[in-house]
């Protein structure tokens, strides 16, 4: 009866193409989670072709199975866009480059992209070797604060990034090691403006942690470390109940990862 029941479910599901990369001016190589407005548009970003070869913006249509390109990257307004996007009430897109920038020797950049508009605006941009673009996106909390955890920083152990709104320049946060190294991930913020995230390495074991910063404090508490190499590459879930829930790349029973619950104390 299980097996039936599971053919049932799946025979419910249609998977559908919505849009196909490989045409230069749209983008290639898509590496962005997509996100959704009120109107069940798409947007996302494409790591490389566009116009100048470094990266698009792009957005399907609800109801489309068209990609349209938004803004392109050029370079100076960063280059290689990845991770995921953040979109606000407005329809404003935000997100974050891993290379490119102003600057001579620019390590990337985190924009907007205001709603209607082609201009990638740049918020933020980073133009020393300690402080590096995030890989894993940003994230916009309720009060339109962004977040991203970065490598690099001043300890070369990473760091956590918040440009509160209207704020011209971001504050940091630094990982030491003991506190975790190496963050990865997109960050995750619950309704009180406290953020979580997760590091690849670092922590009593020296595996990677499980992060929070409360709300207005400039302290990274450790959660929880992993005391095999598990290396937690992914952001978190934060569940209603306010448990945690994520993944590790590694380690458990079989060495082959695990999915992980921290539930709220």
């Amino acid at each position: 009866m299980e097996a039936v029941e599971r053919r049932v479910l799946l025979s419910a599901y249609t998977l559908n193409q919505l849009g196909s990369f490989g045409i230069n001016a749209t983008g290639v190589d898509p590496a962005s989670t997509l996100v959704a407005d009120s109107a069940g548009n798409l947007y996302g970003t494409a790591s490389a072709g566009g116009p100048y070869g470094q990266g698009t913006i792009f957005e399907i249509a609800h109801g489309s199975n068209a990609i349209t390109t938004l803004a392109s990257f050029n370079g100076t307004n960063g280059s290689t866009p990845w991770g995921t996007l953040a979109i606000d009430p407005s329809g404003n897109l935000y997100g974050a480059t891993t290379v490119g920038g102003p600057y001579p020797n620019s390590n990337g950049t985190v924009f907007e992209l205001a709603q209607g508009s082609n201009v990638v605006t740049t918020l933020a941009a980073f133009n020393g070797a300690y402080k590096l673009a995030p890989f894993g996106g940003v994230t916009l909390d309720s009060s339109g604060n962004l977040f991203w955890t970065a490598q690099g920083g001043n300890n070369g152990d990473g760091a956590v990034f918040e440009l509160a709104k209207g704020s011209p320049f971001p504050t940091m946060v630094d990982f030491i090691g003991a506190n975790g190294a190496y963050p990865y991930a997109g960050i995750t913020c619950d309704a009180s403006g406290n953020v979580y995230g997760t590091t690849t390495g670092g922590g009593a074991y020296g595996y990677g942690t499980v992060f929070e910063i409360a709300s207005g404090s400039n302290t990274i508490t450790t959660i929880a470390s992993f005391n095999s190499w598990s290396q937690p590459e992914a952001a978190l879930t934060l569940d209603p109940s306010g448990d945690l829930l994520g993944t590790t790349h590694n380690g458990g029973t079989f060495g082959l990862g695990t999915v992980f619950e921290i539930a709220k104390g």
